[in-house]
Parts: C-alpha cells; sequence; structure tokens
C-alpha cells in the first residue's frame, strides 16, 4: 500500500534546536504517521467504468513511482490529461482519463469534459495539499504527546530515568534495571534521591535538580549510586529538563551510565604510573651510583675518559685525557671535535685507529 510518511524529529529540549550541530546533539528520535493513499483518495468516487486516474512520482525519471492508480483497461482510454505539480521537493505527475462509457452517458459538448476533468484535478491537488495541512495540524498535538516521554529510550544500553520536578521516578529503562538492579515496577514513584543516591551524595544531586528545574542541562557529572545489593556503581549523570508545550519544564530526564570499567582503567594507569616514576628514581639512582664509581675508580688509575656523539661530531674529555693529549683545559668551553682527537693519532697509526672506530660504530 503506498503512503506518505510523515515524519518529525524528537529532540529532548523539546523545541526545534537552531543550529544542525544542536540538532544532532539533542536529536534522539522520531514521530511519524503514514497516510495510506488509497484512503487519502477515497472521497474522490471514481467510477471504474468512467474515469482512470493514476498519482506517479516523477522525481527520479530512471526511477518513477506509481502511487495510486485505479487499474482499469488503460488502451480503452478516449481522452486523457498529464499535470505535474510539486509537493514537498517531490514532482508529482496526475494522469487523468475518461473511458467509452463516460462520454456516452454525457451526450455533452467536448467543454464539459474539460470542466469534469478540471475539477478532478483540483481534487487530486487538494488531497496533496492535504497531506501538507495535516502534517502540520499533527505536529502541535505530537510535541504535547512527545515531550514527556521523548527521553525514555527502552532499549538504551544507559540508564534512562523520568522524574518528576520533586524527584520522584516516573520512568525506568532497562539499562537502569541493568546497571543498578532495581526493576521497573519497585522504583516508579519512589524519590530517586532516597532509592539511589548515597546520604553523602544527595546535596550534590539536588544541587543538580534544582539546576534542571531552572531549565538548564547538566551533563556528564561523575558520582556514585547504590546499586540494588548495596554496592557503590561510579556513575557519570547527565540531567535534561522536560518541557511543556507552554515551554515550561514539567518533568526532568536522568541518564546514567555505569564508568566502573573506565574508573578501573584509570586506577591501573595512576597505578602502573606511580610504579614506574619509582623503578626510574630507583634505576637513576643505581646509574649515579655506578657512574659516581667509574670516575672514582678513571681517577684512580689516571685513565683518560673521552666520550664521541657521533651525530653532532663533538667530544667530551674528562680532565686526564687534556693532560695526557696537552690541550688547554679550556678548550673545553670552546668544544673539543673529532678532529682534535684524530689529531693526536701518529700519522702510521690514523688508519687503523681509525677503521677500528667505524668498526665499534657498526657494532663490531
Amino acid at each position: 500500500m503506498q503512503s506518505f510518511l510523515i515524519l518529525m524529529p524528537i529532540y529532548s529540549t523539546g523545541a526545534v534546536p537552531e543550529s544542525e550541530g544542536s540538532r544532532d546533539q539533542y536529536g534522539f528520535g522520531w514521530s511519524y504517521a503514514p497516510l495510506i493513499t488509497g484512503e487519502v483518495l477515497a472521497n474522490l468516487n471514481i467510477h471504474p467504468e468512467y474515469h482512470h486516474i493514476e498519482l506517479t512520482d516523477v522525481t527520479e525519471p530512471e526511477n518513477t513511482e506509481v502511487f495510486f492508480s485505479n487499474d482499469v483497461d488503460r488502451s480503452g482510454i478516449v481522452f486523457s490529461r498529464t499535470e505535474s505539480i510539486s509537493v514537498y521537493g517531490r514532482t508529482w505527475q496526475m494522469n487523468i482519463g475518461v473511458l467509452p462509457a463516460f462520454v456516452a452517458d454525457q451526450n455533452q459538448v467536448s467543454g464539459f469534459t474539460i470542466g469534469v476533468l478540471g475539477f478532478m484535478l483540483t481534487l487530486l491537488t487538494s488531497g496533496l495539499v492535504g497531506t501538507n495541512a495535516a502534517s502540520r495540524a499533527s505536529r502541535a498535538a505530537t510535541i504535547a504527546e512527545q515531550s514527556k516521554l521523548a527521553s525514555i529510550v527502552a532499549s538504551s544500553t544507559d540508564g534512562i530515568i523520568g522524574l518528576t520536578l520533586n524527584n520522584y521516578i516516573t520512568s525506568w529503562n532497562l539499562g537502569a534495571e541493568q546497571i543498578l538492579g532495581f526493576t521497573r515496577t519497585k522504583t516508579l514513584g519512589r524519590s530517586y534521591l532516597q532509592l539511589i543516591v548515597p546520604e553523602n551524595q544527595r546535596k550534590g544531586s539536588q544541587g543538580l535538580i534544582d539546576k534542571v528545574n531552572d531549565g538548564h542541562s547538566v551533563s556528564s557529572v561523575e558520582t556514585v549510586h547504590l546499586h540494588k545489593d548495596g554496592r557503590k556503581i561510579p556513575i557519570s549523570v547527565s540531567v535534561s529538563p522536560i518541557f511543556d508545550v507552554q515551554r515550561k519544564v514539567s518533568g526532568m530526564s536522568v541518564t546514567v551510565r555505569d564508568i566502573s570499567l573506565q574508573k578501573q582503567t584509570e586506577q591501573e594507569i595512576k597505578d602502573l604510573n606511580a610504579n614506574l616514576e619509582s623503578q626510574v628514581q630507583e634505576r637513576t639512582a643505581e646509574a649515579m651510583h655506578v657512574r659516581d664509581q667509574l670516575v672514582m675508580a678513571s681517577d684512580a688509575a689516571e685513565l683518560g675518559v673521552w666520550v664521541w656523539d657521533c651525530i653532532t661530531n663533538e667530544l667530551n674529555w674528562n680532565d686526564k685525557m687534556f693532560d695526557m693529549y696537552e690541550y688547554p683545559v679550556s678548550l673545553r668551553d670552546e668544544g673539543i671535535e673529532y678532529a682534535h682527537w684524530l689529531d693526536r693519532i701518529h700519522p702510521d697509526d690514523q688508519a687503523d685507529a681509525t677503521n677500528s672506530l667505524e668498526k665499534a660504530l657498526t657494532h663490531e
């Protein structure tokens, strides 16, 4: 059965948000009303032996769709007329024809036939325009009914709880039951604060409720709620006002999300970081101790110690190296380079020394 589907988005704010981003954020469902084409056009009283009427969606020429036809033998059509109109961004083609029986019964000039066809065109146009009017008329009624229930999505994995202005529970979805353990029948009509909010958290939760009563929304506040078995569950809470058709706050929607796994992961990361910091401090202390021992040993053995950064070509010598190579210590501030070391290698030994150094760089 071909039909027109009147769609209207439902927003948790009750009213249509102005920006596209806000509509994406607050939109969470649709209200829809189907109008069966055959029922809409039933009052035309189409005579099956007189008239042929067909309504086709031709918006996409390569993919036309017949929405209504009274299924008569088209080969017998004597006169026909086709008109196109645009409604709701779609292009509709109306084809109206008369059959021989109609012509035989008229005994009228062709002008009368044209008048009948014009009248029927008007009726068809009125039917399509009526669809537009029906959608507008249903909008106000739908908002009035759906604004109280728009936030309650029974299949959500998050807990979604409907409250009165004085925090009594009016709705409780399956997600709330799975997170907090209470069934719907055990929660309706009971105080939200008394049932699932720990005593030391109730003052803060009441502050959130007062803020929402003033028409404001609260998003992602981390707190704890009580499970049916007495456990404290880490929860992320968002609270939104529910407006009536006069834009007055008539209730509120509370969304609770179990963040136990998130909190557990955060604690594990903190513990790991603390452990790593402890290990780093311990290893650093060990390295400093080993370094001090090496420095003491090299000083005692009067060893020259040097480090070469092969990327920057900089050298770092201890004092013994300056003494052995007969360079002034002041050269340390000016910058010691690879050439300073190479200059102190005997020309006969430079090839072997640099070859050995290159092997060391390739881990040989």
